[in-house]
């Protein structure tokens, strides 16, 4: 028994399409591949694979590539060969060169089988592969193993009918046997199911070309003979066992045909298994025909034969189902595949295109061959649905019934006494009152037991939506409708959950799934916000009044500062912000502007000097380097400095147009043989760009130093008429207060005399 629980139908469908994905990725020929993980087949790049005939390809269960084989190399998913992955037992140009079935118990384990060209010695060998080694890339933990010998280029596989095993098919050359290997948990069972039939393959070995498949629902296998033997053998399959049973034949070469060209080639069911598609080679042309192998009778198979492409190709080529379910068909040497885009209709309407595909290589004559199970829709777990849940009545549908061998259901409703169960296919059943339900179904399959469960709600589930909702641009919000537990949702942008993020304008529509579908919808319009701007941030004088606008004269305004009008008049620092809503909407808009007040530093003339009588004093207020600045000076003058003309008392107002900073000196004379100034600008512009003395003609012997705030030399000299530029080596000095010292003789006296004090440097 395999109890499988399925919520609301969720999962139901869920490993059928993950299987699928495992034939997400196609390499073939001449460096040729497909990608169809968008869906739409892309042509694929990157591949290094060259080869005539079959390939084997591999993705996991999200459709990500795991590796790719013909049968002689295997090339891991960034296309490089794989560890220990050269030189297994295969061949290049057999038409079903390989086929990788992943180990059933085991995820990080691959079987790859391949196979010998025409009836080779080495005939079918496998190996193992783990995908986790290698960090993820793979490596040949196994090579060639032998499993038969005497085999044509024939090799198939689909699942065992308990969904987890499967079923490895051989058919031999010289022998009218096939072989059946059952893979398991346990790995490769290398006793196979023997089955025999009626035909007995020999003759010339290109009879061995050819291939064979299982029909997707597993219940038919057909295999294509080629060159003399030219016939199709069409079996019934049983995946329990494994056996083939009821060998026929099929013929499609028409009249004179001489047995030493192709024949039947290629070949592939439809998705519903109903058609067998046989691609054959006769007079150097190439055609492919369609079978309905569903009918009662060997002879009304074989009366429905019809041909739907007849192309001037010398060589019939491979057909291979896809996840879009559709097959393709090679064209041999030619860049392009063809398609049977609607392969489960009859012909003509199955809808054969040729060159259908273009690749960004060559396509030769193999297509990768795959586990037949992954294209079946039916793989997994038996399913049912039920329509009527709002009238209370509700109708069960058994999904898949061709599956199902006998059903039992239990509808979750005791208080309906003995109709709380039913053991036919497609029940009714009237419930007891609104709400939920649990219904469980037990499907007998031929070797399993499947339990679903689902909840259904009975009556009508109200999902309160209003016709119409509003938002404002750039905003976002939810839509909200009831949640219940075990409900499945989907809106119409996607989400899965009882609410969903709108921030777009539009109609938005849900769909509630509790056994039935139950939907609801509305309109969402998104208005304009107000926009305005208060400006940029700004500066103020203390006390100085600014007007703030939004420019606007339509709607409601609310200021942080509790005014409700379109401008506002402030006189201090701080965050202002102001809101305006639009009264025919309620959308609305914000913008906020931070004011703050000027500041100045306060300015410097230095401390108040006695200087000799011969020497020049310049003023400059010391202050950061500030545009815009105006000055006035005590007389009335606007420089930026002042040359002192005598004793007295001098000031300056420095004002940026707001702030006014004031400062004052008292500069007094005397008589000095030298004269040191108090500051000096070395800017260049040819006024007091030197720090020297100024000496009368007493003055002897004489040394200048002057030094830094750190107490280091900056400059040094004993030419009376050189001076300091303001420089130290070469390096330009900071502005700021340095040290002098001066230390010469007097003439008169014939003292040594040393003298001490501070300049400040401006630049």
């Amino acid at each position: 028994m395999r109890p499988l629980l399925i919520i609301l139908g969720s999962c139901c469908l869920c490993s059928a399409v993950l299987a699928q994905k495992q034939t997400t990725a196609w390499y073939f020929g001449e460096k040729a591949g497909l990608d169809f993980s968008t869906g739409v087949p892309l042509p694929a790049t990157g591949s290094s694979m060259n080869t005539e005939e079959g390939t084997s390809s591999i993705c996991d269960k999200d459709g990500n590539l795991l590796f790719y084989t013909n049968g002689v190399y295997i090339w891991n998913r960034n296309h490089e060969l794989m560890d220990n992955g050269l030189n297994l037992s295969g061949s290049a140009s057999s038409t079903q060169s390989s086929i990788t079935i992943p180990h059933p118990g085991a995820d990080s384990l691959y079987y790859v089988f391949v196979v010998d060209n025409h009836n080779g010695p080495r005939g079918v060998t496998y190996s193992i592969i783990n995908i986790y080694a290698n960090n993820g890339l793979g490596r040949v933990t196994s090579k060639n193993n032998p499993l038969v010998s005497g085999t044509s280029e024939k090799i198939t596989a689909i699942h065992h009918c308990n969904n987890k095993d499967v079923w490895l098919l051989v058919r031999l050359w010289n022998s009218d046997r096939y072989y059946s290997y059952s893979i398991d948990k346990n790995g490769l069972n290398v006793d196979p199911i023997i089955s025999f039939t009626p035909n007995n393959l020999n003759g010339h070995i290109w009879g061995t070309l050819g291939s064979m498949k299982i029909s997707p629902n597993s219940r038919k296998v057909a295999a294509a003979h080629g060159w003399s033997i030219n016939y199709i053998e069409l079996g019934d399959f049983d995946r329990a066992s494994g056996e083939v049973r009821n060998v026929s034949r099929l013929t499609v070469s028409p009249p004179g045909y001489n047995g030493f060209e192709t024949g039947p080639y290629g070949i592939e069911f439809s998705p519903d298994s109903r058609f067998l598609y046989i691609y054959a080679g006769y007079f150097g042309r190439s055609f492919i025909y369609q079978f309905d192998v569903s009918l009662a009778s060997l002879s009304d198979i074989q009366n429905s034969k019809q041909l739907i492409a007849a192309m001037d190709k010398p060589y019939a080529g491979s057909l291979q189902l896809a996840p879009d379910q559709k097959i393709y068909a090679t064209n041999a040497n030619d860049s392009s595949l063809s398609i049977i885009h609607t392969p489960n209709n009859p012909a003509p309407a199955c809808n054969f295109e040729y060159g259908g595909i273009k690749l960004n290589a060559k396509s030769v004559l193999g297509l990768p061959n795959f586990l037949q199970s992954f294209f079946d829709s039916n793989f997994d777990a038996a399913d049912f649905s039920s329509t009527g849940c709002e009238t209370g009545l509700i109708n069960f549908r058994l999904k898949n019934p061709m599956e199902v061998s006998a059903v039992k259901w239990d509808f979750g409703d005791p208080s309906s006494g003995s109709q709380n169960s039913s053991v036919i296919p497609d029940p009714s059943h009237r419930f007891s009152g609104s709400g939920f339900y649990t219904v469980t179904l037990v499907a007998y399959r031929s070797c399993s037991i499947d339990t679903i469960r689902k909840k259904i709600y009975s009556g009508n589930l109200d999902l309160n939506l209003n016709d119409q909702y509003q938002g404002c641009k750039g905003d976002s919000f939810h839509l909200n409708v009831p949640f219940y537990d075990g409900v499945l949702y989907r809106w119409s942008n996607g989400a899965k959950t009882s609410y969903t993020k709108i921030s777009t304008p539009g109609k938005y529509k849900v769909v509630a799934e509790a056994g039935c579908r139950f939907s609801d919808s509305t309109v969402v319009d998104f208005y304009d916000k107000p926009l305005f701007s208060l400006g940029p941030d700004v500066q103020i004088c203390t006390n100085q009044q600014i007007i703030l606008n939004t420019g606007l004269t339509q709607g409601q305004f609310l200021w942080n500062t509790g005014e409700s009008s379109p401008q506002i008049i402030v006189n201090g620092p701080g965050i202002y912000w102001a809101r305006v809503v639009n009264t025919t909407n309620t959308c609305s808009g914000t913008d906020s502007i931070s004011v703050t007040e000027k500041s100045f530093p306060e300015i410097n003339l230095g401390g108040d000097t006695l200087v000799c009588e011969t020497e020049q004093l310049l003023l400059r207020p010391r202050l950061p380097a500030l545009a815009g600045l105006n000055y006035l000076w005590q007389d009335g003058s606007k420089q930026k400095e002042y040359r002192v003309k005598g004793p007295g008392v001098y000031s300056v107002e420095v004002s940026d147009g707001c702030v006014v900073r004031r400062d004052s000196i008292m500069v007094n004379y005397k008589t000095c043989p030298i004269g040191i100034p108090n500051a000096f600008t070395p800017d260049g512009d040819g006024r007091n760009d030197l720090f020297r003395a100024r000496y009368g003609e007493a003055v002897g012997k004489y040394l200048l130093r002057v030094y830094n705030r750190s107490g280091s030399l900056v400059f040094e000299s004993p030419d009376q008429l050189k001076g300091w530029d303001g420089t130290s080596s070469g390096r330009n000095q900071p502005s700021g207060t340095y040290v002098w010292v001066v230390v010469y003789s007097d003439l008169n006296t014939g003292k040594r005399i040393m003298l001490t004090g501070t300049v400040t440097l401006i630049r």
